[in-house]
């Protein structure tokens, strides 16, 4: 249920992560190195302030939203809600610093570093599932 609104701000975030990519990889190939590592600083800035301001306003205005989307559920499930929302909203900040530099990155032509990343995250996605279903 709460998902759906984490993939709002998730596609933000990877929206700005390809404005910033599109931005450094056109300083890149004319080999403006300063040019694109300037872009590259304010595309990772502007994202993590702009991912913080969100999970700030979200987090405090969380409740009523619960509330107004899913109202009509049961009281329990409801605090189960907001305590899963509450946890995931930690997460926006990491998820768009790891968008946008790993964009960044691909935008300057290095491929294999966001790929072994998000192979990294994805392994320990899937240690996290297996403990956790082993339990």
């Amino acid at each position: 249920m709460v998902d759906a609104i984490n993939s709002i701000f998730i596609s933000l975030f990877s929206a700005l992560a390809v404005g910033g990519s599109v931005v450094v990889a056109h300083y890149a190939g004319r080999r403006e190195a300063k040019s694109y590592n300037e872009a590259a600083r304010h595309a990772l800035y502007s994202g993590e302030i702009l991912a913080v301001i969100v999970t700030l306003i979200i987090f405090l205005f969380s409740n009523p939203l619960i509330k107004a989307l899913y109202g009509s559920a049961e009281q329990a499930v409801i605090s189960n809600l907001l305590i899963y929302f509450n946890i995931t909203l930690l997460t926006y900040p990491l998820i768009a610093l790891t968008s946008i530099a790993c964009s960044i990155l691909r935008g300057v032509g290095n491929t294999k570093t966001p790929m072994q990343v998000n192979i990294k995250v994805w392994n320990s996605r899937l240690r996290n599932y297996q403990i956790t279903k082993s339990e």
